[in-house]
């Protein structure tokens, strides 16, 4: 993640992780010390029809149940407005979960 550095914010790409018996690909997983955060970036070609937002509110409900937080940010958002409007969203959750895991 191109703030994370920045931002202090260790974000594993493209995880694998098993959630009531299906495979997922997180696009960035954030190890805290409380819990765990899925960071999905949606690009609009993919994302855009009732029948895919209906499988990736699925695919949510698989990873909370499994004890993931799901943060979801469009195309548009990740490109034009990383630092005005994920970041604070990322940042307050990594916080709510009593910051990231320490590096062993």
């Amino acid at each position: 993640m191109e703030c994370s550095k920045k931002n202090k914010i260790i974000a594993e790409r493209e995880e694998f992780v098993r959630a009531r018996g299906k495979y997922y690909a997180i696009d960035f997983s954030v190890y805290c010390n409380k819990g765990k955060i899925a960071i999905e970036t949606d690009g609009d070609f993919w994302h855009i029809s009732k029948e895919k937002a209906r499988e990736d509110n699925n695919r949510d409900n698989d990873l909370k149940t499994a004890g993931w937080q799901v943060l979801r940010f469009s195309e548009e958002q990740v490109l034009k407005h990383m630092n005005k409007e994920c970041m604070p969203i990322i940042k307050e959750n990594v916080k709510n979960y009593g910051g990231v895991e320490s590096l062993k």
